[in-house]
């Protein structure tokens, strides 16, 4: 699909093993610009950062991309922009996401993915993105929706 595609439609896919997901998100990851937003839902072992994963490799990182869940943002380097790897699970319902340093970090123009994304939807929902969503169908398969929000 090309970056058109991805945003007039909402996409829809069942994958059924950890690299089909990883996949996906390098087909994604591909059509990605700087200055994207992307949002990231869905349970514990969704499939969240495997997601990443791929999109990493689609857009020609090459490391261990890892869920920063502790150090909540990784920033990786490609060839052509920045990817910042954001994970929100362990922020407070009162944290402010502009505490964290995010408006400058869209301001920079890289790649911006976010997990846990609905726990700083205030903040999510002042710029156009893409919105993922994961639900597990079993313990391999993963359905995933990609919506472009504007």
């Amino acid at each position: 699909m090309n970056r058109e595609e991805w945003l007039k439609d909402r996409f829809h896919v069942v994958t059924a093993s950890a690299e089909e997901t990883a996949s996906v998100g390098a087909q994604f990851g591909k059509v990605c610009q700087p200055g994207d937003l992307v949002a990231l839902r869905g349970p514990l072992g969704g499939g969240k950062t495997c997601f990443v994963q791929g999109v990493a490799s689609g857009r020609g990182i090459h490391v261990s991309v890892k869920s920063p869940t502790f150090t909540l943002i990784h920033r990786y380097q490609g060839a052509n922009q920045e990817m910042w790897h954001v994970d929100c699970y362990r922020l407070s319902e009162t944290t402010d996401p502009q505490e964290l340093g995010l408006d400058e970090l869209m301001e920079a123009g890289g790649l911006m993915l976010v997990e846990w994304a609905e726990r700083i939807d205030g903040w999510i929902s002042r710029y156009p993105h893409f919105d993922i969503s994961f639900r597990i169908r079993s313990v391999n398969e993963r359905e995933i929706t990609i919506t472009h929000v504007r």
